[in-house]
């Protein structure tokens, strides 16, 4: 009898194990840009790996930098409604980052795009980043891939 209770105890942990062990996969997140966050940085801290950004048309300043695998969708069907004023920004993900639908715009002459790691960049628009005195777009041991994009 003791063994038995025993068991079936070993047996619940295990499945509580198992059960914690896959927990954050099936816990991502999807947040909104501006309805949940006012800012692209405050969604970008709050977040966590695997969560989704939706963002909304509109302009939002920068910069922005980030070392999560997340995904930023704006529109597809239309990059320029979806527009990141950046001086800067860096994707360093530790597995992979999306990024959709999104217009990267950089008005400064400090304009800069550093992109580590995997990076899978969809439907995008690079505009206004100077190359003068500066690394422009920049890939550092990086896997990117572009699709559909405007450079």
């Amino acid at each position: 009898m003791f063994r038995l209770k025993y068991r079936i105890r070993i047996r619940s942990l295990f499945i509580i194990f198992i059960g914690l062990a896959t927990a954050p996969a099936s816990l991502a997140a999807t947040w909104h840009v501006p309805a949940d966050f006012d800012s692209v940085s405050t969604a970008i801290e709050a977040a966590f790996d695997g969560d989704t950004i939706l963002i909304a048309p509109g302009t939002y300043p920068g910069p922005f930098s980030f070392n999560k695998n997340l995904t930023f969708i704006g529109a597809a069907d239309d990059p320029g409604s979806v527009i990141l004023e950046v001086a800067s920004f860096g994707v360093y993900p530790t597995t992979e980052a999306r990024l959709e639908g999104l217009t990267f715009s950089g008005e400064l002459i400090s304009t800069m795009a550093v992109m580590t790691g995997d990076v899978i960049v969809s439907d995008c628009h690079f505009e206004n980043f100077q190359m003068d005195n500066t690394y422009g777009i920049t890939f550092i041991f990086a896997d990117v891939e572009f699709h559909r994009c405007l450079v």
